[in-house]
């Protein structure tokens, strides 16, 4: 095998960790060959996702904000400030709010406009 050529290799089959994965470094001077196996790839490609991925979004969904819902209180605070604040999506009794016209945000403070009616179910979904 190690002499064909691409084209006349056979149907594509998913590797397995034991496979070796053949490379060639350095074509414009001296061509070197490397090989690796696949689960040393797959060690490398998930370490340098999981530094741009994982480190960088945590999600909130259905968190609902502390505050009294009783038709006089406009201020419901978050367990943590939206980043960026553009990812926070306010829902009040399944209706999604708009801000600025429905509500305001400072920092973690969910303001709004008008105070829920007392019942009312306030949900948010953001990133931080």
């Amino acid at each position: 095998m190690a002499d064909q050529k691409l084209i006349d290799l056979s149907a594509v089959v998913a590797p397995v960790d034991a496979d070796l994965i053949y490379t060639v470094t350095d074509v414009a001077t001296t061509p070197t060959s490397k090989k690796a196996t696949w689960t040393v790839i797959k060690a490398f490609l998930k370490t340098y996702f999981d530094t741009i991925y994982l480190a960088s979004f945590t999600f909130s969904d259905n968190e609902i904000p502390t505050g009294d819902i009783n038709a006089v209180n406009t201020d419901f605070v978050l367990a943590n400030t939206p980043s960026p604040a553009a990812s926070l999506k306010v829902y009040l009794n399944g209706q999604r709010m708009k801000l600025t016209d429905d509500y305001t945000l400072s920092t973690a403070t969910i303001s709004f406009i008008i105070a829920p009616n007392t019942g009312s179910l306030i949900l948010c979904d953001y990133r931080y």
